[in-house]
């Protein structure tokens, strides 16, 4: 790309790594590109097109702000929003990738250390903002085998229950809320009930005595 050659074949650039070199160019490019962009006459930003004059002005810088939003049936709220409430939810997780400071035990749980954290050094990497569908809702609890390790335990939503997989049958169905066909004495077909056609009493079963008082 034009910005990272320019950035290369300066002073500074020359004595930065690769990686170092590719950090700055996602910090400065942006600005690089909007100034590069205004610079031009009408004729090179008509050839640039609409969206790319567009893009270069960067994000609008008018946002609408929300105190607290559910999705995925987890409510979330601000730091600042839930100060001093019985619930903390301000915290979220995204599921970045497996290294160091990572594993599963035999149950199946995955465990973490954040003593081995992955941006680091020379490898930082600031990207606070994540798609609200991207999050989920966890709590850690310590490992009392493993010290320094702790268990990554996701939350449940609200009103949500784990009934497992089962899958539904004919035999599922409850014999006593079952209606039988009605049959056409004329020519012995089944015919669809209607609503006058509904036998409310049933005959093959021992009926139920309510005492009152």
């Amino acid at each position: 790309m034009m910005h990272l050659e320019i950035m290369r074949n300066t002073v500074d650039g020359n004595h930065l790594s690769n990686d170092e070199l590719q950090k700055r160019h996602e910090d400065q490019f942006c600005n690089w590109f909007q100034d590069y962009v205004m610079k031009m006459d009408d004729n090179g930003r008509s050839k640039l097109g609409h969206k790319v004059v567009m893009h270069s002005k960067g994000p609008m810088r008018v946002a609408k702000e929300f105190k607290r939003i559910v999705i995925n049936g987890t409510k979330y709220r601000t730091r600042n929003h839930e100060n001093g409430k019985k619930t903390q939810n301000c915290g979220v997780s995204v599921y970045v990738a497996r290294g160091r400071g990572f594993k599963e035990d035999e149950f199946g749980f995955t465990i973490v250390n954040f003593s081995h954290l992955v941006h680091t050094g020379s490898r930082i990497t600031d990207d606070p903002f994540v798609l609200s569908s991207q999050v989920s809702q966890v709590y850690y609890v310590a490992d009392e085998r493993c010290p320094n390790w702790v268990v990554v335990v996701k939350t449940k939503p609200r009103d949500v229950y784990d009934t497992g997989e089962e899958e539904v049958t004919d035999d599922d169905e409850d014999e006593y809320l079952v209606n039988e066909y009605c049959i056409n004495t004329s020519n012995d077909e089944a015919i669809e009930p209607g609503i006058d056609d509904v036998v409310w009493t049933r005959n093959d079963i021992d009926g139920m005595t309510i005492e009152t008082r």
